[in-house]
C-alpha cells in the first residue's frame, strides 16, 4: 500500500494545467501501473486529492496530477490489463472537517470531483513535521494529512485478509456499508464543486475484510476445472508444471492464464512450506 501525499505542492499548479497535460500525466502514470500488474504484482495507491489552486479555491482533483489524473479515457491498457484493473487500485482522498454533533463536511480548500473516492480527517491534524532527528510535531491541515489515514486503514484491511486483491481492498475501504458518517459539501464560495463523500472507518473496514468474499468469483469455480494432479491447500489449488518450452516469467504467467489460473503468490510461511514440500 503506497501513500502519496503531496497535495499542496502539486495542486498549486492546477490553474495552469490543460486537459492535454492531465491526459499526458494520466497516461504515463498508468503505464507504470499496467506494467506492475502484467508482471503479477498487486498494490493499492492512496493519493491526496489536493488543496485547491493558487488562489486557494477547490478544483477538480484530476488536476492534482499523478494517479488522480488517470481516467478511463487516458489510461494505458493492454489485452491483459484494463483501465478498471488500474483504477480499482487507486484511492483518491479528500479532507474532512468536524462540524460538531457527529457531522462532517469537506474543508473549503479540499479538491473534489468524481475522482475523489473517500474522505478522512484533514483539518488541524497533530502529526510529525520536517525537522530531521529533532522529533518535531505540529498541527497541520491538508489532504496530505487525510491520505495517510486512509493508507493506514487500507494496510489494516490487507493485513486482516491477505487473500484480498488490491481491488478488493479499495472496494472494502470505500464501500458505504463500511462507513458511518457522510462528509457533506462545503457551501463556501471557495468550494464550488458539490460532491458528497463518506468518512473512512477503520473498524468497519477491517471487520468487512475478515468476512469478505469476492462476489465476482463466488459460484464461478468448479472443481472439474482443476488440472489433473493439482493439490488443495487453504482453499486454493496448486499444480507444479514442468515444461521445457517455458523459458521466462512472462511465458509462465501466460501458461497459467490460458488455463484459468495464475502463478502462485506466497503470502505466509505455512504456504511456503507447503509449496516447498
Amino acid at each position: 500500500v503506497i501513500n502519496l501525499s503531496a497535495g499542496q505542492t502539486a495542486s498549486m499548479q492546477s490553474t495552469t494545467r490543460s486537459q492535454a497535460d492531465v491526459d499526458s500525466q494520466g497516461y504515463n502514470a498508468s503505464l507504470y501501473l499496467s506494467a506492475l500488474l502484467s508482471r503479477g504484482h498487486d498494490f493499492v495507491i492512496v493519493q491526496s486529492a489536493g488543496n485547491g489552486n493558487a488562489s486557494g479555491q477547490s478544483v477538480d482533483s484530476i488536476y492534482n496530477g499523478l494517479y488522480s489524473s488517470i481516467t478511463q479515457e487516458n489510461c494505458y491498457v493492454t489485452s491483459n490489463v484494463s483501465a478498471d484493473d488500474i483504477l480499482d487500485r487507486i484511492i483518491i482522498v479528500g479532507a474532512a472537517q468536524n462540524d460538531g454533533s457527529n457531522t462532517y463536511s469537506q474543508t473549503p480548500w479540499s479538491n473534489a470531483g468524481d475522482r475523489v473516492d473517500i474522505c478522512a480527517p484533514g483539518n488541524n491534524i497533530y502529526s510529525t513535521v520536517p525537522g530531521g532527528f529533532s522529533g518535531k510535531y505540529d498541527y497541520m491541515s491538508g489532504t496530505s494529512m487525510a491520505a495517510p489515514v486512509v493508507t493506514g486503514v487500507a494496510s489494516l484491511v490487507w493485513a486482516a485478509n491477505s487473500d484480498l486483491t488490491g481491488a478488493d481492498v479499495k472496494t472494502i475501504v470505500c464501500d458505504e456499508k463500511n462507513t458511518t458518517y457522510a462528509v457533506g459539501d462545503n457551501p463556501t464560495a471557495s468550494h464550488p464543486l458539490t460532491n458528497t463523500y463518506r468518512m473512512v472507518n477503520a473498524n468497519l473496514a477491517v471487520q468487512a475484510a475478515i468476512q469478505y468474499t469476492n462476489a465476482k468469483t463466488e459460484g464461478e469455480f468448479e472443481e472439474s476445472d482443476v488440472l489433473d494432479g493439482a493439490v488443495s491447500f487453504n482453499n486454493h489449488w496448486y499444480r507444479v508444471i514442468q515444461d521445457s518450452s517455458i523459458s521466462n516469467w512472462e511465458e509462465a504467467q501466460q501458461y497459467c492464464a490460458d488455463r484459468n489460473g495464475y502463478l502462485a503468490t506466497i503470502t505466509s510461511q505455512e504456504e511456503n512450506d507447503f509449496l516447498y514440500n
